[in-house]
């Protein structure tokens, strides 16, 4: 270890020169600490000003010193899962040690199951050689648990393993500490699900023949095929005018468009709407899974961009439906995108609901009402759902069959 790291004490659990992980460190103006999130640099203290000397050289401000330990903490929250590797600061690295679960119940985070301050089984049960005891290494914790869990995150009823976690051998001295959080990271998604194209097909072709003729729904717009807009509310053409020309005349000439062509044109046009959605998720960090991601674009084709807006969207990407208040909520605010030329829809209603049960239940089933049982039934669904009274009573419900 360098000299200069050396020199550096630690207020917290564990000096620099006495071990730690030093693959992971704090960075302020280029100079690495060693790993910790206790870690407080009083080399050559300025009384004056409360700054740091560096080896007499550089000025580091104390606030940047917090900011750099405050972004470290942020890290080292992180929850530890399943066959996470872990680390001795004096081990002779012979090959991964993983840490394992106690528990029989599988609490899943982050696509494993999480562990608790509990699980100090570790696989294999030895760090190989330790460099403390000269000798092979039997390690022997100080404690039954794990110091420094998330008291916040509980896992199973108790607290979460995290990655400013530690355990002390007695043997050696040594410190363990996760060295990976062993959390499943997805790659972004990038496309819609073939799951969901048949969803589409199904809700957008459900009226007969019209999908292959450009038609008129009723708010002003032009579509084709499975929902492709070829003329907005506002006049504009978002395939050109040309494009909406040849369309209309091809509807004029009865001349339909063909199962592959519609199918094509709308795989082609949705590749904007998808690159929206992505753009949206990047924005704000969200982390969505591929039914939610689907469930997002389709609120986007069916609503136009003005849905990404929509604290729906939201729900269905990040919402907690196992909460049931979260879910009512959901559904309160997706119902009230139902409706379309002044009243409310059954189609709309329908798809509406079908997209909260694919973000809960990542099932991407068509549920369909008889004509009976929205003529008679519709107002008291939307109540019993949660939506406001007077909301309901502002639009006349459609009358089908």
């Amino acid at each position: 270890m360098a000299e200069k790291e050396k020199e550096i004490a630690c207020i917290g659990r564990l000096s620099v020169d006495k071990g730690g992980n030093m693959d992971k460190k704090i960075n302020v103006k280029g100079i690495d600490f060693g790993e910790g999130t206790n870690f407080l640099i009083r080399h050559m203290q300025d009384r004056i000003t409360g700054n740091f000397m560096f080896n007499g050289i550089e000025e580091i401000k104390k606030e940047e010193i917090l900011e750099a330990i405050k972004e470290k903490e942020k890290e080292n929250l992180n929850p530890v899962v399943e066959y996470a590797e872990v680390r001795c600061s004096e081990m002779e690295m012979k090959g991964p040690v993983l840490a394992r679960s106690n528990s029989l119940v599988v609490d899943v985070r982050n696509g494993a199951s999480g562990l608790t301050i509990d699980d100090i089984v570790l696989e294999p049960g030895s760090f190989g050689y330790c460099k403390a005891m000269q000798k092979e290494c039997k390690p022997g914790f100080l404690t039954d648990r794990w110091e420094k869990g998330d008291t916040k995150n509980l896992v199973n009823g108790r607290p979460a393993l995290i990655m400013g976690s530690y355990l002390i051998c007695v043997a050696g001295k040594g410190e363990i500490t996760p060295y990976t959080d062993g959390q499943v990271v997805a790659a972004p998604i990038t496309a819609v699900s073939k799951e969901y194209i048949d969803f589409l097909i199904q809700y957008e072709s459900s009226k007969g023949t019209k999908w292959q003729y450009a038609h008129e729904p009723g708010d002003g717009t032009v579509t084709i095929a499975h929902g492709v807009v070829i003329k907005d509310a506002a006049g504009n053409f978002p395939l050109g005018e040309d494009k909406y020309n040849e369309y209309m005349m091809r509807k004029e000439n009865n001349d339909p468009l063909t199962v592959e062509e519609a199918y094509d044109l709308t795989i082609i046009r949705l590749e904007d709407y998808i690159t929206k959605v992505r753009n949206k998720i990047e924005a704000e960090g969200w982390e969505v899974t591929q039914n939610r991601f689907d469930a997002m674009v389709d609120m986007v084709w069916n609503l136009g961009d003005i849905a990404l807006g929509y604290n729906a969207v939201e729900l269905l990407a990040i919402g907690d439906l196992s909460d049931p208040e979260i879910k009512r909520q959901l559904e309160i605010e997706i119902l009230e995108t139902a409706k379309s030329n002044g009243m409310w829809l059954k189609n709309l209603t329908e798809r509406r609901l079908d997209l909260v049960q694919m973000a809960e239940e990542n099932t991407y089933e068509i549920n369909p009402m008889t004509d009976e049982e929205w003529n008679n039934n519709a107002y008291q669904l939307f109540l019993d759902k949660g939506v406001d009274q007077k909301i309901v009573e502002d639009y006349p419900f459609q009358k089908v069959g």
